[in-house]
């Protein structure tokens, strides 16, 4: 299977699992509270969509996940309501990533 770590809201981190052989379903599971092995719980479990099994990428701010589908699109749903927004981004199907950044006012130090 293919395991993918990544933050989860602001302290939290979720593992998202896909199998390697097959499309059956992944699973997004989240630990509520960090470091509490007993916290883990399924988020989402992930069927066919649009004939293929999406790839989970990461979570946004506002809470909704990214998603690769079939052809590299990649489009932003709501974990609550299953509602699939499009982005009208698209990658190279199976390579694509997300990161995340934080904003801040501390300049880096120039001198080195």
């Amino acid at each position: 299977m293919f395991l993918t770590v990544c933050g989860y809201k602001e302290s939290t981190i979720a593992v998202f699992k896909r199998p390697y052989f097959t499309e059956a379903e992944s699973e997004i599971w989240v630990m509520e509270e960090y470091g509490a092995a007993e916290s883990w719980v399924r988020l989402l479990t992930l069927g066919m969509y649009g004939g293929r099994l999406p790839r989970a990428l990461g979570f946004r701010g506002n809470g909704d996940m990214l998603f690769e589908l079939a052809g590299g699109e990649i489009v932003s749903g709501d974990p609550e309501s299953f509602e699939i927004k499009e982005l009208g981004l698209w990658g190279e199907a199976g390579y694509s990533v997300v990161g995340s950044f934080m904003e801040t006012l501390v300049l880096l130090d120039r001198s080195s």
